[in-house]
């Protein structure tokens, strides 16, 4: 199955306004340049949505982004798994985006997941260690993949409650800024996607007669003694 983004942002570290992108055309991750020293991406997929069976094992997961506005040479870009939940509302930076736009209510930004009532426990997002990572230069499509995607999608299966997407974390020591295509982009074939392959659980065979003792499936309860 293959899902597109049903949430994206980007948070912006700089002082002392509070800036997001809910509604941009680009998830924007990197540091160094401009008003935003640092900056990082939201993302995530609706897996149930997706009609996955109940107890199915993921075997592979595929994440993909285009890269669509760059500063700066190749970057190690990583996707990790969102501790907290976060939101999307209406701001819309201009431009590159590399900025960010005034944050409105309920837009995660450097300091909130939700603007301006819950705060990160840790300002710049909670996350855990990088799922995936991959070298971004070119502009083009870009895929993350490996076990620790797996691993990230087969938990937001079993238990939907702890999915919260991935943070998009670039190179931020140095001048390097990426700016991937978002799901508010006006072209769909672009956006951020989800392939996901899976395998059904195996559903035990039922051997005839086993109810009722009805070996021949006439319908007759057999006693039993037979």
């Amino acid at each position: 199955v293959q899902l597109t983004a049903n949430h994206d942002t980007t948070i912006y570290n700089v002082l002392p306004s509070d800036v997001s992108n809910g509604h941009g055309e680009y998830i924007v991750a990197g540091g160094a340049t401009g008003l935003a020293a640092t900056r990082r991406g939201l993302v995530s997929f609706d897996v149930v949505s997706a009609g996955i069976p109940v107890g199915s094992t993921i075997v592979d997961a595929v994440f993909s982004m285009n890269l669509a506005e760059s500063i700066g040479g190749a970057s190690s870009v990583g996707v990790h798994k969102v501790l907290k939940a976060w939101g999307e509302a209406g701001s819309d930076a201009t431009g590159n985006e590399f900025e960010g736009a005034a944050a409105q209510q309920f837009d995660a930004t450097w300091h909130f997941s939700m603007f301006n009532g819950t705060a990160w426990s840790n300002a710049g997002g909670d996350f855990s260690a990088a799922s995936a990572s991959v070298s971004v230069d070119a502009f083009g499509i870009y895929e993350w993949i490996g076990g620790g995607l797996i691993d990230d999608v087969q938990e937001w299966l079993d238990d939907s409650s702890l999915n919260y997407g991935w943070l998009i974390h670039g190179s931020e020591a140095i001048e390097n800024v990426k700016g991937f295509t978002s799901r508010d982009s006006s072209n769909v074939v672009l956006r951020p996607t989800l392939e996901i392959t899976y395998e059904e659980p195996v559903v035990p065979t039922i051997v005839e007669g086993r109810k009722f003792f009805d070996r021949n499936a006439a319908g007759i309860r057999l006693s039993t003694s037979v």
